[in-house]
């Protein structure tokens, strides 16, 4: 199979290691390579967007420690 035969994400995994800088690099390029100069609003949803990513990852690590506290307090009964 070709390269230009695979999905990003296929294309992704073959060329980086999941985790490392390039790899993450590359999924920002991806993001970045939408942002036009002729089209404002589309750098600003990505701003937005990953400002609300980051609020709901944060919320649900919030629950997460909640309910961990929860359950040590019963690991102390």
């Amino acid at each position: 199979m070709e390269m230009y035969d695979l999905t990003y994400t296929e294309r992704l995994n073959q060329m980086t290691e999941f985790g490392t800088v390039r790899y993450y690099k590359e999924l920002f390029d991806d993001f970045i390579g939408d942002v036009q100069h002729d089209d404002p609003i589309t750098g600003d949803n990505l701003v937005e967007a990953f400002k609300l990513s980051v609020a709901e990852w944060r919320e649900y690590y919030a629950k997460q420690v909640q309910e961990l506290d929860r359950i040590s307090t019963k690991l102390n009964d």
